[in-house]
């Protein structure tokens, strides 16, 4: 956008995130065409949706989207109480949610583009918090 600048903090693979009982869940590793069969629960955040979806058509795959989302939690509950699988690319320090049931997480199958998260400030701003905040972002975000 004119009038901001940003920072690169982190890349981020996405994962599959599947129920315990799921058939895929006892694969170690799961592609797209594959969670394409299932009922997709999906994250509906301002970019997230279409980076998302875009994984699907890069795989020359249509999903089935059942379900869309602003809540990160209710999605992976949904997910763990069988109602779908999902595609995301933050993941929570546990595998579980927070009604206390288990959550499968899986590597993509092939090469998929990595989700970017960028620091915005004002371009015109040359603040001295911006270098510390970046730093924090990293040591935040990067380690997933």
């Amino acid at each position: 956008r004119p009038g901001l600048s940003t920072l690169a903090v982190a890349a981020l693979p996405p994962y599959v995130l599947l129920p315990p009982r799921h058939p895929l869940a006892a694969a170690a590793s799961v592609s797209l065409a594959e969670l394409a069969r299932s009922p997709l629960l999906l994250i509906n955040l301002p970019q997230s949706r279409e980076y998302f979806l875009s994984l699907f058509r890069e795989a020359g795959v249509t999903p089935t989207v059942s379900y869309e989302f602003s809540s990160l939690e209710l999605l992976r509950s949904m997910v763990a109480n069988g109602h779908g699988v999902s595609i995301l690319t933050t993941r929570p320090a546990v595998d579980r949610t927070h009604d206390g049931k288990r959550l499968v997480c899986k590597r993509i199958k092939g090469r998929v583009a990595k989700q970017p998260v960028v620091l915005s400030a004002p371009a015109s701003n040359a603040s001295p918090l911006i270098a510390p905040i970046l730093s924090v972002a990293r040591s935040v975000i990067a380690p997933q």
